[in-house]
């Protein structure tokens, strides 16, 4: 039986061998050598060959994986990113009719329950992408309406947020804050498998 090694690829440029994905359609790309064959692939695929090979031998840097860790993969599929959509349209009900306080707040605390997750929980159900745009999408709202921001539940501890990390802003919560904000970031992990 042929061995499978999996490496991550990095290459900015390219492309799944399978479905002709590009690192843009894709969360992670990966080089795998099965036998003396090599080829890229991206994650969606990896998951459908990684299901129908779970019998295979498979090494990544040079540890076998266990029916554990292929369990772990499989829950960490596309579907955990879908969670929520990042980018929040404020243009359904009842968003539509919130204020813009209201609007500022609600991003705030997914920041907030994600910086959690990451930082505090190390763990994470939304891509580095995901975040990022998120993030761009809180520090536009707070520098556009500077004086609603500054009336939000959450500012004093996002009042300087650019985006560029989120390591510091569980540590800057009032005890209140980190108790409701955490239980909150365990309840979404939780329902998601992740803990």
């Amino acid at each position: 039986m042929a061995k499978i090694k999996m490496r991550l690829n990095k290459d900015e440029d390219a492309i799944c061998t399978c479905c002709k994905n590009g690192r843009d359609l894709s969360l992670d790309m990966y080089d795998v050598k099965i036998g003396n064959v090599y080829f890229t692939i991206c994650d969606t695929c990896n998951e459908t060959l990684l299901a129908k090979s779970l019998r295979a031998s498979c090494l990544t840097n040079g540890r076998l994986k266990s029916k554990e860790d292929i369990a772990i993969i499989r829950r960490r599929g596309r579907s955990k990113y879908e969670i929520w959509n990042m980018k929040v349209s404020f243009d359904k009900l009842p968003s539509k009719y919130w204020s813009d306080k209201v609007k500022i707040e609600y991003i705030q605390r997914r920041v907030i329950v994600f910086c959690i997750m990451y930082y505090r929980l190390n763990t994470s159900c939304i891509s580095d992408r995901d975040f990022d745009e998120l993030s761009k999408q809180l520090v536009e709202l707070q520098s556009n309406k500077k004086d609603v921001a500054k009336q939000t539940k959450y500012y004093y501890a996002l009042y300087d947020y650019d985006g560029s990390t989120g390591f510091h802003v569980y540590n800057r919560l009032n005890n209140s804050d980190k108790e409701y904000l955490l239980l909150i970031a365990k309840n979404v992990l939780s329902i998601k498998g992740l803990i």
